[in-house]
């Protein structure tokens, strides 16, 4: 559901650019929508597509879980609603501040990258870890058709899969249970078939290697699922009844349907088509024959388009013409990586207009490089049917300075 103008010219008013918007109601229909289709999965929000505080309390309200990859993330998951206890704890490079800092909030589930992470929390423990979940992120030899690849290549993420039976036999002599396997092969995948190919991967690991992981309950089986969401009219949507379908199969076949809980890790799918990033054109020029847009915005607030050349969709708020040309849009830093797009953009366009970049609820302002150039970080804003409340609002150069210690 997109937002009417009026509603849009209203907040740029109260509010003033450049900020994101997130449409509540979205974010709790494509919510349900997983949780009719996927009955016996338990979800998890991925904060790192969007920590938001006030995105994070509407999704903790719709009862799902999360999932976290720092001790910042951890205590927002908490503040926001998220049960301590339920919240899966991700990432490479666990230090012992880390894991400390994560127990002492209360998390009690922690997928495991490597070794060494479980000798940290065997000495921070004093190896009594009875009441902890311990899954061995896995890293397999197959790779992922998407367009953020994870697997199948040497990889800082997980544990290759030719050292997990070693690695599951040593956990054990040192006393720790393993309880099962987190897999995630790839981001922004658009294809049902690749994602049930994925899906099974982790089917295969787990039903080969079932022996040999310590635990009397059903194993889990975490699959960061790297559902996408269109970015161009063109793109594909995925199918969640016809996926949950195919991997009840799946499990049934690898005679797993009641051995496993399955669980995903979403972050994309929840918030990417909830979020719009609002900015104000400041200057136009015409420099050799190209177009460029300046806005109030930029890599700062949004930087996507600079790491992985993806188009969102954008248009004007205020034009009114259909007549369109190519235009390089761009923000106010001194750097020629400043791009939010390249697209077809109308030609009345005019300083003052307001652009509208589509689909930028996840990796949007925390994935911005907010202090460059010392530019003000923007606003963030919660739209609930017709009313909106600023959830975040624009830095200011005394909150720039507090962290200064001098």
């Amino acid at each position: 559901m997109i937002p009417d103008k009026k509603i849009l010219n209203t907040m740029v008013e109260e509010i003033g650019t450049p900020f994101y918007v997130y449409d509540a109601c979205r974010i709790r229909e494509n919510i349900q929508r997983i949780k009719n289709a996927f009955k016996e999965t338990i979800i998890h929000y991925s904060l790192k597509s969007n920590p938001c505080l006030g995105v994070c309390k509407i999704i903790a309200e719709t009862g799902i879980e999360a999932e976290i990859a720092s001790p910042f993330e951890a205590k927002i998951a908490v503040e926001a609603g998220f049960k301590a206890d339920e919240i899966l704890y991700d990432g490479p490079g666990k230090t012992s501040e880390n894991i400390s800092e994560n127990l002492d909030v209360g998390l009690r589930r922690f997928n495991i990258e490597a070794m060494t992470e479980l000798e940290r929390l065997k000495e921070i423990t004093n190896g009594n870890t009875d009441d902890i979940t311990l899954c061995f992120r896995v890293n397999p030899l197959e790779s992922s058709d998407s367009a953020e690849k994870m697997t199948g290549k040497p990889s800082r993420f997980g544990i290759d899969i030719e050292e997990l039976p070693a690695c599951l036999d040593k956990a054990v002599k040192d006393g720790f249970k393993i309880n099962g396997i987190h897999l995630y092969l790839g981001s922004q995948i658009l294809s049902d078939e690749q994602l049930i190919a994925n899906y099974r991967v982790g089917l295969n690991i787990i039903a080969e290697h079932y022996k040999k992981f310590s635990t009397d309950k059903k194993i889990d089986y975490i699959f960061g699922g790297g559902f996408g969401i269109p970015y161009k009219d063109d793109d594909p949507e995925i199918n969640p009844e016809f996926l949950a379908e195919n991997f009840k199969k799946s499990r049934i076949e690898y005679g797993l349907q009641d051995k496993i809980i399955s669980r995903f890790e979403l972050g994309r799918y929840i918030i990417g088509d909830a979020g719009r990033y609002l900015a104000k054109v400041v200057d136009i020029k015409v420099s050799r024959g190209e177009k460029f847009i300046t806005l109030d915005g930029g890599i700062n607030h949004f930087l996507r388009f600079v790491i992985t050349q993806a188009k969102h969709r954008i248009s004007s708020l205020n034009s009114k013409s259909t007549d369109l040309e190519p235009v390089e849009i761009c923000g106010q830093t001194c750097t020629p990586y400043d791009v939010i797009s390249i697209a077809d953009m109308p030609k009345d366009m005019s300083i003052g207009d307001v652009i509208v970049l589509e689909d930028a609820g996840a990796y949007g302002w925390s994935m911005g490089i907010q202090n460059f150039l010392s530019f003000p970080s923007c606003a963030e804003v919660i739209l609930d049917k017709n009313s909106f409340k600023t959830v975040r609002r624009q830095s200011t150069f005394k909150d720039h300075m507090n962290l200064n210690v001098y």
